[in-house]
């Protein structure tokens, strides 16, 4: 008997990686900002969005204690090294938010509301070493390896504000300003684990464009009024760098497969408590900028720009962010966990737009529940069942106080069998709150992911 080993690569993956690598192609381009109107946005660098996958942000976003066979975690590599398949993760979001202004007897209480949504993560994780294989050859699983890329929404800015001013002289005077953009991480992502340890890097590009447009009035003078406009446009790069860590205790036998005792599809205990961290490094960034002033006069093509200039460049800085988790795991029947996390933002430096910010924390727990993942007659108790909830500061200050969030978060994780593999559909609630002394945000989040899977990459296929 001949042998020979191939490696398979299922093609509609493939397709999968491509949709990938050309959705981060364009987003480099030119990020299409979204369609909403916060009043946090001209702060920093616009409002942080969520680096967790769904799976994560169900439970809270509990993310740096986290294993699991079919998914993995954008904020902690080292969390690849467990997967058994190949896993592409995709979600989008549609969030409702209400705006109110904290009354006063002179100005009493305004409220808006404001509707917004976009594409949360774009992700694809693989393992090095197939499962498959390993379980027939019946080699050592001690060892894991795995890989993947993501694309990750990071910050956005998006706010439309008007100033109406009136003096003596003229009259009223219409300042209407404009910001919009956003900034993304695109990153490669690498974790190995031996034994009851596992570490993992990610490396990626942190890249985006804001802008801020401000255009300048007289509405009453209706005679071709003066309209001043001011315009500047910052392009932001450089280079990111992300670490993580886990370690493993034990709390009961592994299950073995066999009467000899081979290794197991997990290769870990199916009681175990699990400590982790993960984190950003402090980096550095460039800013390009790109600003202008004209002025001219309503219905008249003449223009005089008083102030132009492009390609200025200026010196930026990322801070190091550092999180803290624990999580206990029960197979896949059961895993409750916690995270503190903290962030460096007081260290943050953007030359472009100097402005001052806050050190930030949050902390958050999550359980995540399935009756009986093995039940093959019921299908609701293979459903996964998740809750959290996280509290913290923001970097930003508004009206001398520094803002502060919470959120509570549910959802379900629903198994798909299709062509004899398992995926996951993932759908998610999140309520929650930004405080401020002037303005509170109050947001009802609808959070959409799908989980596909594939044991069969890298499989080594025998022939006789």
């Amino acid at each position: 008997m001949v042998s020979t080993t191939s490696c398979t690569i299922c093609g509609r993956y493939s397709l999968a990686l491509l949709l990938l690598l050309c959705l981060s192609s364009l987003s480099a381009q030119d990020p299409e900002p979204p369609n909403d109107n916060s009043p946090f946005a001209s702060l920093g660098i616009g409002n942080f969005l969520d680096q967790n996958y769904l799976y994560s942000g169900n439970m809270g976003g509990v993310s740096a204690a986290f294993q699991d066979p079919y998914q993995w975690s954008s904020t902690n590599p080292a969390s690849l090294a467990y997967l058994k398949s190949t896993s592409f993760q995709v979600a989008a979001y549609a969030e409702r938010s209400r705006l109110r202004t904290i009354g006063s007897p002179d100005a009493p209480s305004e409220d808006a509301i404001v509707w917004n949504g976009n594409i949360r993560y774009l992700g694809l994780g693989m393992p090095l070493r197939n499962s498959i294989n390993l379980l027939e050859e019946r080699k050592e699983q001690s060892l894991g390896v795995g890989m993947g890329i993501s694309l990750l929404p990071y910050t956005r800015t998006a706010q439309s504000t008007r100033i109406t001013t009136t003096d003596p002289i003229v009259g009223d005077i219409q300042q209407d300003i404009v910001r919009q953009g956003g900034t993304y991480k695109l990153q490669w992502s690498g974790g190995i684990h031996y034994k009851n340890i596992a570490i993992g890097v990610n490396a990626g590009y942190f890249f985006g464009t804001l802008q801020r447009s401000q255009f300048i009035s007289l509405p009453d003078d209706n005679v071709r009024s003066l309209i001043t406009i001011k315009q500047s446009k910052s392009q932001l790069g450089g280079f990111v760098m992300g670490y993580g860590a886990m370690y493993t205790i034990p709390l009961s036998k592994r299950i073995s497969t066999s009467e000899d005792d081979s290794p197991d599809e997990w290769r870990t205990a199916q009681k175990r408590l699990v400590l982790g961290v993960s984190g950003n490094l402090s980096t550095d960034f460039t800013s390009k900028n790109f600003n202008f002033d004209r002025t001219g006069r309503a219905g008249v093509n003449q223009v005089d720009t008083a102030r132009f200039s492009q390609d200025v460049k200026f010196f930026g800085k990322l801070p190091s962010e550092t999180r803290f988790g624990i999580s206990y795991i029960n197979g896949r029947r059961l895993h409750i966990g916690a995270e503190y996390s903290l962030g460096q933002w007081s260290e943050f430096i953007n030359e472009a737009d100097p402005q001052v910010l806050n050190d930030s924390y949050r902390m958050s727990v999550g359980v995540t529940w399935r009756p009986d993942p093995s039940d093959v007659l019921s299908f609701w108790n293979r459903i996964g069942y998740q809750a959290g909830y996280y509290r913290g500061r923001d970097p930003r200050s508004l009206d001398g106080a520094q803002l502060e969030y919470w959120g509570i978060t549910a959802g379900f994780e629903i198994p798909v069998v299709y062509t004899r593999q398992i995926s996951h559909f993932q759908v998610g609630l999140e309520y929650g709150a930004i405080d401020s002394r002037v303005i509170t945000d109050r947001f009802l989040r609808l959070n959409l992911g799908m989980t596909f899977n594939d044991n069969k990459w890298f499989l080594k296929r025998k022939y006789d």
